[in-house]
C-alpha cells in the first residue's frame, strides 16, 4: 500500500530508524529549511523513542511529550503521536486511562483519539467489573473477522466536541 504513495511521489517520507527526540527535532528543522514548510509529523509510537537518564517509561514519555510540545508550539507544527494501550485497555470502553504510561500527554495534547471495536461500546459486559473471560472471548471473536466493525473515539478535543465515528476495517486489505 505505501509503495503506491511512494511511487506516486505524494511527498510522504518514512523513516524507520529510531531517533531520540533531539535528533528528530533537528531532522524536522532541516526538512523545513530545505522545503520551506513544516511537515505533519507522525510518530509511531511514542514508547519507542529512546531517552537516556530517565528511570521509568512514564518519565521518558513525559520528557518526550514536554519537549515535543515546546517544539511544536514554536512554529505551529503538527505532530501526531501513536501510543500503545495498557494491558486492560482493550477490555473497557476507551478513556484517557486506556493509554499506557502517558499521564502528561492528556494535558499537552490538543486532541486524543483512539480506535476500538464497536462491540466494546455496544455490549454492556464491557461496562461491568470482572467478566474478563467473556470480554476476552468477545474481543477474540472480533479479531477473527475479516471485516471488523470499529469506531474512532475522540477522547479529548481542546477546540471542539468529542465524537465517535463508526467504520469498517478490512483486514485482507489493511484498509479502513
Amino acid at each position: 500500500m505505501i509503495e503506491h504513495y511512494l511511487s506516486e511521489k505524494r511527498q510522504i517520507y518514512i523513516h524507520s530508524e529510531q531517533y531520540d527526540v533531539e535528533t528528530l527535532m533537528r531532522k524536522i528543522e532541516k526538512f523545513e529549511d530545505r522545503y520551506g514548510v513544516s511537515p505533519v509529523i507522525i510518530i509511531d509510537f511514542i514508547q519507542k523513542i529512546p531517552v537516556s537518564n530517565k528511570t521509568t517509561t512514564k518519565d521518558s514519555i513525559d520528557y518526550v511529550v514536554s519537549t515535543l510540545e515546546k517544539f511544536t508550539h514554536e512554529n505551529h507544527r503538527t505532530v501526531i503521536l501513536v501510543s500503545s494501550f495498557n494491558r486492560f485497555g482493550y477490555y473497557a470502553p476507551l478513556s484517557m486511562d486506556s493509554f499506557r504510561e502517558t499521564g502528561n500527554l492528556e494535558y499537552a495534547a490538543d486532541v486524543m483519539l483512539g480506535i476500538q471495536y464497536q462491540v466494546v461500546s455496544k455490549n454492556k459486559v464491557f461496562l461491568t467489573e470482572g467478566k474478563l473471560a467473556e470480554k476476552q472471548m468477545l474481543i477474540r471473536n472480533e479479531d477473527a473477522k475479516k471485516i471488523r466493525e470499529v469506531e474512532l473515539c475522540c477522547l479529548k478535543n481542546r477546540y471542539g466536541t468529542q465524537f465517535n465515528i463508526p467504520f469498517k476495517y478490512y483486514t485482507e486489505y489493511d484498509c479502513f
